[in-house]
């Protein structure tokens, strides 16, 4: 397994989803196990795929945004709709943190 930098704020499925340091709205995303199964969604991805890219296009704009998205989800019995869900409710609890720090 790889080392896997930044704050872990969801986990489901085999999915993690991370702060990327020192980064603000940057994320660190890991499917499964697999080295070549990391990702970087940069400020605004996670929350374009998870708040306004239709379920209908989903699949098309993961293989723009990095073709191996696609490939590493299937590889470890996901599907696009599936892996929205999780960035969705990664974004829930990102906010809800926001919200807690605020108060």
């Amino acid at each position: 397994m790889c080392e896997r930098e930044g704050e872990l704020i969801y986990s489901e499925e085999g999915v993690e989803v991370r702060t990327f340091p020192n980064r603000p709205g940057d994320y660190n995303v890991y499917i499964g196990e697999g080295l070549g199964n990391y990702f970087l969604f940069q400020r605004g991805s996670l929350e374009q795929f998870a708040e306004r890219t239709p379920m209908r296009k989903l699949e098309e704009g993961l293989r723009n945004y990095n073709w191996r998205i696609n490939p590493a989800l299937k590889e470890n019995n996901l599907s696009p709709e599936q892996f929205a869900l999780i960035l969705a409710r990664t974004r829930i609890k990102s906010l809800q943190a926001e919200l807690d720090h605020a108060e």
